[in-house]
């Protein structure tokens, strides 16, 4: 607040270096950074700041969903998929970052390259339902007619005959 900007980026950076990977004090230290930057606007400045953060850090997992994010807010939507591929590759069995990658694909308009990740999802939690229609829809955003009735008919079968199931699909 006093205008030492260089003099604050680096505590945060010493800071970073003692914190947890994942823990809430890297992603509090990585909010703060995001405050100095966005207050004057430099989306640019945020964005060379993460990429030297990351270049040095690349383990931490906050800091590239940061750098995905970012790049996707600023229009760099191939940039913003190799992120969270870099992402993917640090977590590969988290749920939560899968989710995050099927997310930013969808919000780039690549859902035919969604499918795939949401089937990988899907061997892992074959019973779940919203899954299933989060597969429907983006087979049928991805003009895949076909695949998105036989994951409806899927969803129906697995969700069981009633009246919650029978509403569910008119909805949809």
């Amino acid at each position: 607040r006093s205008g030492q900007r260089d003099k604050a980026l680096e505590t945060f950076a010493a800071c970073l270096e003692d914190a947890g990977a994942g823990s809430w004090l890297e992603k509090e230290i990585l909010s703060q950074i995001e405050k100095l930057f966005r207050r004057e606007d430099d989306m640019a400045g945020l964005k060379e700041y993460y990429q030297k953060l990351v270049e040095k850090h690349r383990h931490r997992a906050g800091l590239q969903r940061a750098m995905a994010r970012l790049l996707m807010e600023t229009g760099e939507p191939d940039a913003a998929i190799a992120a969270g591929r870099a992402l993917m590759e640090l977590s590969p069995g988290d749920r939560a970052v899968r989710e995050e990658f099927i997310a930013l694909l969808t919000t780039a308009g690549r859902a035919a390259d969604a499918i795939p990740q949401v089937e990988q999802l899907l061997k892992q939690k074959p019973d779940d339902l919203e899954l299933r229609l989060s597969l429907a829809e983006l087979k049928h955003t991805a003009k895949d007619r076909t695949g998105a009735l036989a994951e409806l008919q899927a969803w129906q079968k697995s969700a069981g005959p009633g009246e919650a199931t029978a509403l569910r699909l008119a909805g949809i």
